[in-house]
C-alpha cells in the first residue's frame, strides 16, 4: 500500500471516529435531557399530591359559600389532571439505548464499516430521544400552567366568601 492511501484510509477513519464521538456526545446530552426532565415531573407530581392530601385534609370548603367551592373543585380537578398527566409522561426507563448484542454480532466486519454502522445507530438513538424529550417538554409545560392555574383558582376560592 502506498503512503498516500495509508493517510486516506487512516484520515478517513479519523472522521469516522470524530463523527461517532460526536454522536456518542449527542446520545449522553439526549439522555441527561430526559433524566432532567423526568426528575422535574416526578418533583411536580410529589408537589401537588402533597398539595392535593394537604387541601383535602384540611377540607377548606366546609366553612366557604357555594361559589367559593365551584372555584375548589375546578382546582381539584385540575391537580388531579396534572397528577395524571404527569404519570402518564414520567417514564425513567423508557430509553432507546445503543444494541451492544448487534455491535457484538458485526466484530466480523472492517472497523471502518463497524464504526459507521455504531454511529448511524447511535445517531437513530439520539433522533429517538430528542423526539421523547420534546414530548416530555411539551407536558411537563402544559402540567405548570396546569398546577398555576389551579393555584390561582384555590386562591380564588379561599379569597371569596
Amino acid at each position: 500500500m502506498s503512503k498516500s492511501s495509508e493517510e486516506g484510509l487512516d484520515a478517513s477513519f479519523t472522521k469516522a471516529h470524530i463523527a461517532m464521538s460526536q454522536a456518542n456526545q449527542a446520545l449522553t446530552e439526549s439522555l441527561n435531557m430526559r433524566r432532567a426532565l423526568d426528575n422535574k415531573i416526578y418533583g411536580l407530581i410529589a408537589l401537588t399530591a402533597t398539595l392535593l392530601a394537604l387541601l383535602l385534609t384540611l377540607r377548606p370548603w366546609v366553612s366557604r359559600g357555594s361559589f367559593s367551592i365551584a372555584f375548589q373543585i375546578v382546582a381539584f380537578g385540575m391537580y388531579l389532571i396534572v397528577i395524571a398527566l404527569g404519570m402518564r409522561e414520567y417514564s425513567p426507563t423508557d430509553v432507546h439505548l445503543n444494541d451492544a448484542r448487534g455491535f457484538f454480532d458485526m466484530l466480523d466486519r472492517r472497523t471502518e464499516k463497524l464504526v459507521r454502522w455504531n454511529t448511524r445507530y447511535l445517531l437513530d438513538c439520539t433522533d429517538w430521544n430528542y423526539s421523547k424529550v420534546n414530548e416530555k417538554a411539551a407536558g411537563l409545560n402544559a402540567m405548570i400552567w396546569l398546577f398555576l392555574t389551579a393555584t390561582i383558582l384555590l386562591a380564588i376560592g379561599a379569597l371569596l366568601n
